[in-house]
C-alpha cells in the first residue's frame, strides 16, 4: 500500500472513539465503545482507569483486525481526551482508585476562608479560576476525606496523559490540558504558589507532570503496549490535547477571531485570542492555552449540555427516536408556550461557579406536552451559550457550530436566533479525532491544505422576527437564574436533613 496512515484516539465521557486517516486526511476506519460514569455517591462522578485503557485496547484491536492493510501503513498516533479532574497514579504507575471526573462536584462542601486570596492570585498569575472538578480542588478534598489515598498517589494525570503513559512509559501532559488549572498560561509554567493557599503539603507539587507543546512527539510506543494494543512498537506519539482544543482545531478554528462551540456532553464555547488579548480580569470561564503557543483560547465551557437533552429525552419520552423528536418538537412554537428550562442539572461553572445549581422547568400548564418540554431544553441549553458569549470577544462571523448536537437542525437555528450572529454547522461529527490528525499529520510533515471554512458545512442566519422574541425570552432566563441562588442554597442545607435513597448514597462530606 503506497499511502501511509495515522491513528487517532478521543477518550471521550461516554464513548472512546478511534479512527484511522490517510495522509491526505481521508477518513479510512472508525471504531468506538461506550463508556461507563461511575457515581458511587450524591455528587460524585468516577471512571475506571483500566476500564478507559482496555477500551483504546479494544479499539485498537479491532482497527487491526478489519482494516489490516490501513493498521500496517501506520507511521504515528495522537490522543485527545475528556479534561479537568484528576486521573491519580501511584508510584508503581497504577491508578489510585476510580479517575474523578470533570463533572464531580463532591468538592462543593469544600469552604476556602482565602478564597478571594484565591482568585487574585490566579488573576496576577494567569492561572484559570478554581471550581470544583479541578485537580487541586479535588486534591484538597482527598486529602481531607481521603487521606489515606491522597498518601499513595504520585502522579496527578488528565486523560490522554493516562493513555500516554500506557503506551509509551512517558509521564508528561501538554500545555492545554495544564492551562485548565494552575499554569500560568503566558509563561507556560506551574504556579504552585496556590498550592500553599489550598493548604495542600509541600510535596504535592511533585504530583504535577512534565509540561510540552501538544504538537510534539513525546515517546514511542513499548513492546508491551504492542501485546495489549496491536499498535506497532515503535509507532511515534503525539502529546495531544484538550479535547475541547482539539475539536475546535478540527472543526477549523485557526486564527484570531475565530469562535466554536461545541455540542457535546458539555457545551464549549470559545473565541481565539492573540497573546496580547490575553486577561484573567474576568474570572467567568477560563483562557487556556491553544495547540499552538502563540495562540490562546477565551473558553466558557458549561457543565451541562447535551447530558441534559439526553436527560429530558429519556424521562419524558422514552423509546423516542431523536428524529421523531426533532419533527415534535419543531411543531411547537418558538419560546415553546411560555415554557422555561434551567439547564443545571449538574451544577454550573460557566459563565458563573455554583455547584449547588439545580435544573428546573418554569411556567407549565394543563396545555403544555412532553414536546414543549424538550423544546424548553433546547432553548434553556442554548440560553446558556448566549449567557457564555455575553462574557467573550464579540465578532461577527459565523460560530462553528461542532459536536454531536449540532446534528440538530433545531439547535442550529435557534443558536443563530438567540446570539443574533450566523451559525455554520460542520457535517463531520467527529471534530476531536480530525483536530489531532489534521495537527499530527502537520507534525509528521505532510499538512492538509486549508479549506475556506464557509464552504464545509450548512449556514443559519438570525431570523429578525425571532431575535427580538428570544432577546427577551434570554432576559428572563437570566431573571429566573439569578433569582434562583438563595433557592440553590437553601435547597442544599434541606438536602442535609432529607434521607438518602438507597441507590443514591450521600457525599462523604456529609
Amino acid at each position: 500500500m503506497s499511502q501511509k496512515t495515522i491513528l487517532t484516539i478521543d477518550a471521550g465521557t461516554s464513548r472512546l472513539k478511534a479512527a484511522l486517516y490517510s495522509e491526505s486526511g481521508d477518513a479510512l476506519a472508525f471504531v468506538s465503545r461506550d463508556m461507563q460514569a461511575l457515581h458511587p455517591f450524591d455528587g460524585a462522578s468516577e471512571m475506571d482507569m483500566q476500564a478507559v485503557w482496555h477500551a483504546l485496547a479494544d479499539v485498537c484491536n479491532e482497527l487491526a483486525a478489519r482494516w489490516p492493510e490501513h493498521w500496517q501503513a501506520l507511521i504515528g498516533m495522537a490522543i485527545t481526551g475528556q479534561g479537568d479532574g484528576l486521573w491519580p497514579m501511584d508510584a508503581q504507575g497504577e491508578p489510585v482508585g476510580n479517575a474523578i471526573l470533570w463533572n464531580d462536584c463532591r468538592c462543593k462542601c469544600m469552604e476556602f476562608p482565602n478564597e478571594a486570596e484565591i482568585t487574585a492570585f490566579g488573576i496576577s498569575h494567569s492561572t484559570s479560576p478554581l471550581f470544583v472538578g479541578a485537580p487541586p480542588t479535588i486534591l484538597s478534598w482527598l486529602l481531607a476525606y481521603e487521606p489515606e489515598r491522597f498518601k499513595r498517589i504520585r502522579h496527578a494525570l488528565h486523560c490522554k496523559d493516562w493513555l500516554n503513559y500506557r503506551l509509551t512509559g512517558r509521564i508528561i501532559t501538554d500545555r492545554s490540558d495544564a492551562s485548565t488549572a494552575m499554569m500560568n498560561v503566558i509563561n507556560g509554567k506551574y504556579e504552585f504558589g496556590l498550592l500553599k493557599l489550598l493548604e495542600l503539603p509541600e510535596g504535592t507539587a511533585q504530583l504535577f507532570p512534565e509540561i510540552t507543546d501538544s504538537i510534539k512527539i513525546i515517546g514511542t510506543v513499548t513492546s508491551a503496549a504492542e501485546a495489549i494494543t496491536s499498535i506497532p512498537e515503535g509507532l511515534p506519539v503525539m502529546t495531544g490535547a484538550l479535547d475541547v482544543a482539539a475539536s475546535a482545531y478540527g472543526a477549523g478554528a485557526r486564527q484570531a477571531g475565530d469562535a466554536v462551540t461545541v455540542l457535546g456532553t458539555t457545551f464549549s464555547n470559545l473565541v481565539l485570542l492573540q497573546a496580547d488579548k490575553v486577561s484573567h480580569l474576568d474570572v467567568a470561564g477560563s483562557t487556556l492555552c491553544y495547540l499552538y503557543p502563540n495562540l490562546y483560547m477565551r473558553l466558557m465551557a458549561t457543565t451541562n449540555g447535551a447530558s441534559a437533552f439526553d436527560w429530558a429525552r429519556k424521562t419524558l419520552l422514552p423509546g423516542v427516536s431523536i428524529a421523531d423528536i426533532e419533527k415534535g418538537v419543531a411543531l411547537i412554537p418558538e419560546g415553546a408556550e411560555g415554557v422555561f428550562f434551567q439547564p443545571y442539572l449538574h451544577g454550573e461553572r460557566s459563565p458563573f461557579r455554583e455547584s449547588r445549581a439545580a435544573g428546573a422547568f418554569h411556567g407549565i400548564t394543563t396545555r403544555h406536552t412532553s414536546f414543549h418540554l424538550i423544546r424548553s431544553v433546547f432553548e434553556g441549553l442554548v440560553y446558556s451559550v448566549r449567557d457564555c458569549y455575553d462574557h467573550l470577544p464579540k465578532g461577527e462571523t459565523p460560530v462553528i457550530l461542532a459536536g454531536g448536537a449540532s446534528a440538530s437542525t433545531t439547535i442550529c437555528q435557534v443558536m443563530a436566533d438567540v446570539l443574533n450572529r450566523p451559525t455554520l454547522h460542520v457535517p463531520d461529527q467527529e471534530f476531536g479525532l480530525m483536530g489531532m490528525a489534521s495537527s499530527l499529520l502537520e507534525v509528521l510533515g505532510t499538512p492538509l491544505p486549508a479549506r475556506p471554512v464557509d464552504d464545509r458545512g450548512q449556514l443559519f442566519t438570525p431570523r429578525p422576527q425571532m431575535t427580538g422574541l428570544y432577546q427577551e425570552g434570554y432576559q428572563i432566563f437570566r431573571q429566573l437564574r439569578d433569582s434562583s441562588l438563595e433557592f440553590w442554597k437553601a435547597r442544599d442545607g434541606y438536602m442535609d436533613h432529607l434521607p438518602a435513597a438507597p441507590d443514591n448514597p450521600r457525599s462523604i462530606c456529609d
